[in-house]
């Protein structure tokens, strides 16, 4: 990989510039093996100017953003060539950079879903796809679940983008590898893999659903209610739950209580969906969330005639 110096031509010289055309180019990384330790110095030295390069694109923000992407992979991609090699450390904290990178990506992914951009859509979760199943990659993301927890996001998200675009049963496939690899995380008692679970479980509901699969579309959402009140009585009893962990929960639980009262409705089932809509309106009264409230409010309306 190469970079150049750009060239201003209102303010370099003629002479300057041809000066600068017969120079060599920088390489950024040399893997020659008979450079020795020399060539590692020279290696790690390279790889510390390209995260400056990185950083320094981060910090333009949407004007430097593609350049950024472009930049961040390739030292993904050289940072794991040179920990193969030479083992040891480069002072760049590689989880670091590679959770970055994947999580920007998905979260491009889903911006570009939300407004329809399909095209943009499968154009990232796909650079997703292929960095979470990197080669050798995984072995220097610490700790191991981190790399699983960046696999859940992905597929997930990948699901749901199926979804939009109307390819059901890759869909389903895609959320239950995700949900096959974060039950895992939620035994291991990883991070707040026991609360993503919940949305995981919803998102498999809402694409059952779709598959006119009503029943399956009732079990996940109460597997899903499952894994919540678990988590819920895993909060501290001995200090007031945080502001922010409790409205989560609650959001979670009125999309639970909804989904479960359409899913109801569906099968003609009148009267539970009348209480699942009812139980919704209760946990959606207690947040400001007036569209869920005013949604649940009209379905109970529409069921009271």
């Amino acid at each position: 990989f190469y970079l150049r110096r750009k060239k201003d031509s209102e303010t370099d010289s003629k002479e300057d510039m041809k000066a600068q055309e017969q120079q060599p180019q920088k390489e950024i990384f040399v893997t020659r093996d008979t450079q020795g330790d020399k060539g590692t110095k020279l290696q790690l030295e390279h790889l510390v100017f390209l995260k400056k390069c990185v950083d320094h694109l981060k910090e333009k923000g949407k004007d430097g953003e593609a350049d950024f992407l472009v930049l961040q992979q390739q030292l993904i991609l050289v940072l794991v060539e040179y920990l193969k090699k030479h083992h040891e450390a480069t002072g760049l904290n590689f989880s670091d950079v590679f959770s970055s990178h994947v999580k920007h990506l998905n979260l491009l992914a889903m911006d570009s879903i939300r407004v329809k951009n399909e095209q943009n859509a499968v154009k990232y979760i796909s650079k997703c796809i292929d960095m979470v199943n990197l080669k050798d990659a995984s072995s220097y993301v610490t700790p191991p679940q981190l790399h699983s927890a960046l696999k859940v996001l992905t597929y997930n998200n990948l699901s749901i983008i199926y979804k939009e675009v109307g390819k059901l049963q890759l869909a389903l496939k895609a959320v239950n590898h995700a949900i096959a690899l974060e039950e895992k995380l939620v035994a291991e008692g990883y991070g707040d893999a026991a609360q993503s679970i919940v949305a995981t479980h919803l998102n498999r509901s809402a694409i059952l659903s779709e598959l006119k699969k009503h029943d399956k579309s009732i079990e996940s959402v109460q597997k899903g209610l499952e894994y919540l009140k678990r988590a819920e009585d895993k909060q501290p009893k001995n200090q007031t739950t945080r502001e922010e962990d409790r409205n989560h929960f609650q959001n979670l639980s009125i999309m639970a209580n909804y989904n479960l009262a359409v899913e109801h409705e569906h099968l003609n089932q009148k009267e539970k969906a009348l209480q699942f809509y009812e139980r919704a309106l209760e946990f959606a009264k207690e947040l400001p969330s007036p569209e869920m409230k005013s949604k649940c409010e009209a379905a109970i309306a529409k069921l009271s005639r």
